[in-house]
């Protein structure tokens, strides 16, 4: 049962980036081009995992 909150947390503090980065997709298919995911734009931190 405890493992049910521990997913319910972490959907909890992934939602806004997770918003973030899905909006930012779809604005860049929007404008034609091929979709680049760059953290540093969209404010993420400890981006480095990601480079």
């Amino acid at each position: 049962m405890g493992g049910k909150w521990i997913n319910i947390i972490a959907i909890l503090l992934l939602q806004k980036p997770a918003i973030k980065v899905l909006k930012d997709y779809e604005d860049q298919k929007a404008m034609g081009i091929d979709p680049v995911f760059d953290p540093e734009e969209l404010g993420i931190k400890n981006r480095s995992v990601w480079k």
